[in-house]
């Protein structure tokens, strides 16, 4: 997984990588407030470029007791969850 400083020594690479695609989505591992997608947004508006990004990550708020998977499903985290809201970033909902 990247992290934010990764992102900051490699920011004209993603913004380069990504200048053909209209939209973005990512997928952060922790908290999604100041994690890797606020990075590639901040990357983005650094270097001019507007883009629709989707951050993905889970809210950061107090979250309900459970199992890890009963908890990341809560907040739309689970496998299939993500990979909707990826789908729906990018246009090709199911």
């Amino acid at each position: 997984m990247y992290s934010r400083l990764w992102l900051g020594a490699n920011a004209s690479n993603v913004v380069l990588a990504l200048r053909f695609f209209a939209s973005a989505a990512s997928r952060s591992g922790g908290v999604s407030a100041g994690g890797f997608g606020a990075a590639v947004m901040e990357a983005f508006a650094t270097a001019g470029v507007v883009k629709r990004v989707t951050n993905i990550g889970v809210p950061d708020r107090f979250l309900p007791f459970g199992s890890a998977g009963d908890v990341m499903e809560s907040v739309g985290m689970d496998p299939d969850s993500v990979v909707e809201r990826v789908l729906l970033a990018v246009g090709t909902a199911r």
